[in-house]
């Protein structure tokens, strides 16, 4: 490989007058870029990356089937040949007990995602690898960190300094975090200059950096307060990319050779989100510098969570529409979609969030093509080797659980048992173990047989089809909110499978062409 090409030049401001383009610039999703307190050798990933891969031979799975039992490859996990792996991958087990905090965010993606590094830059002062999925032209995660110790001096790459980090970490509590949000773009120079004409206060002294045939240009995202009046939030930036040496999103970068074991899902930027004090300020800045316009706002702007009230609109480019057929878009990165909130009420997790780490990306959402499977796969991963990723506990209530008011009615809305009737059999669902008591949870790997035996005691004597109909309800109950929604769209096998791995579902927004 040809070592990257080092700056050919700085520009404060490109030639020509700053007045603002008329013609918006054109941008899509590049990467994000996360600040972490520490990162490992690319050795250490290298050997994690390679027994994740032979274990695949060893235990073959076929994610698609969303089924593995865990103990046999928990099992299988641990007798492995752990010859040949650094010290520390050989000790990766999930006899230690998995704790989601104070994790290597690289050895998550590995394991729980399947995401291999496939780029890195060896900086002065910092160390910095891009992980990807198997697509490298879907989501990149540019993850960096400060050196224990370092040569001096600055690095080369403006984007790799240690300076960034520095202004980060002090923005944001000492918290590691996405720094920034980074955007293809065809043409830096005006960007630059719309900034340079109404959002000045928005440039730090780097200006357009050129590297080769590449331009970067990084601005802050945020205004601490009020826009114009106030000086800019060193603690987010947002990063255009002209350019870039492909494979890599940036210059800097070389090339990690990265073998995928087939069991991962490529995964594409579908939005990323921000929590600011001013709205409204960062909607205008977007708008005056790259043409993003408001695509939704959620009942006026207003979302209310009892006490808990934010703003929030979703802005964003005017890519062509992506297309119906095919992949629906699943690759499209064209279209970006930036939601935005700010806090109205002193509680609530975009309050919490300001409070105590200050403005910045809430989280950043990826598409892929079955998300089931991918979540399945990350729960497994993390139950048998004791490393990956956690998720939300979600209520089992979102999805559903039995009740009275189940049992009045068919799942046709017929009539079906009246109220003491319905108490009747509530009651000796939660006596016979069919549901919990009170809350209504029925066992998810419920089979119809063993509820019909569960049955009994109640069943005896009563119509053959008020019978059928209760069990297809109880059965149903355990996902009943989300066939609301979903209807006939989805399998029973895979309405348990959303339950069993906690996976959110939302309403689609026609407005916006996919899933928020």
């Amino acid at each position: 490989l040809m070592p990257p090409l080092p700056p050919q030049s700085t520009t404060e401001s490109p030639n020509g007058e700053m007045d603002i383009s008329t013609k918006p610039p054109t941008v899509s999703f590049s990467h994000i870029h996360i600040y972490a307190t520490s990162l490992r050798p690319v050795t250490f990933y290298k050997s994690l990356e390679k027994r994740c891969n032979d274990f695949t031979s060893v235990k073959p799975y076929d994610p698609s089937t969303r089924s593995m039992p865990v103990e046999e490859f928990q099992a299988a996990w641990k007798a492995m040949d752990v010859e040949g792996y650094e010290a520390d991958v050989k000790n990766i087990s999930s006899d230690v007990p998995y704790v989601s905090q104070g994790r290597d965010l690289v050895s998550q993606l590995i394991v729980g995602l399947g995401f291999r590094v496939t780029g890195m830059c060896d900086g002065v002062n910092t160390l910095s690898y891009l992980v990807t999925s198997p697509d490298p032209n879907g989501v990149q995660f540019v993850v960096s960190a400060k050196k224990e110790s370092s040569s001096g001096g600055a690095d080369d790459f403006t984007h790799f300094d240690a300076s960034r980090l520095d202004a980060f970490f002090d923005c944001h509590s000492q918290r590691q975090g996405i720094s920034l949000l980074a955007f293809k773009a065809d043409d830096v120079d005006t960007i630059f200059k719309n900034y340079k004409a109404k959002h000045s206060a928005l440039l730090p002294p780097s200006g357009v950096r050129t590297y080769g045939g590449c331009k970067v240009l990084e601005v802050y995202a945020y205004y601490e307060g009020d826009v114009s009046t106030s000086p800019a939030d060193k603690g987010t930036m947002l990063r255009f990319v002209e350019a870039a040496p492909a494979p890599m999103p940036l210059p800097g970068f070389v090339s990690v050779d990265a073998s995928f074991d087939g069991t991962s899902l490529p995964a594409y930027c579908d939005h990323w989100v921000s929590n600011v004090i001013s709205r409204t300020g960062f909607l205008s800045t977007l708008e005056d510098t790259l043409g993003f316009t408001p695509k939704v706002d959620f009942n006026a702007g207003v979302v209310a969570a009892g006490e808990a009230q934010i703003e929030s609109t979703v802005t964003g480019n005017d890519a062509p529409p992506l297309s119906n057929s095919g992949d629906f878009g699943l690759s499209d990165q064209s279209q970006v979609y930036l939601p935005i909130n700010n806090a109205l009420s002193p509680v609530g997790h975009v309050h919490g969030f300001i409070k105590e780490i200050g403005q910045g990306v809430q989280h950043v959402a990826s598409r892929v093509g079955d998300l089931i499977t991918l979540i399945q796969r990350a729960n497994d991963y993390r139950k048998v080797t004791g490393e990956g990723l956690s998720f939300l506990g979600i209520p089992r209530s979102y999805y559903g659980v039995l009740s009275e008011q189940l049992l009045h009615t068919t799942l046709a809305g017929e009539p079906l048992l009246d109220a003491v009737a319905a108490a009747e059999c509530f009651q000796h669902c939660e006596q016979a173990g069919i549901c919990t008591v009170a809350t209504g949870e029925t066992d998810l790997d419920l089979t119809r047989d063993t509820l019909r035996a569960k049955l009994e005691g109640w069943s005896a004597g009563k119509d053959v089809g008020v019978v059928d109909a209760v069990v297809e309800v109880i059965m149903r109950s355990r996902y009943v909110n989300l066939y609301g929604l979903l209807r006939e769209h989805m399998s029973e096998a895979s309405y348990v499978l959303i339950v069993k791995n906690k996976v959110r579902v939302g309403r689609a927004r026609p407005e916006l062409g996919r899933n928020l």
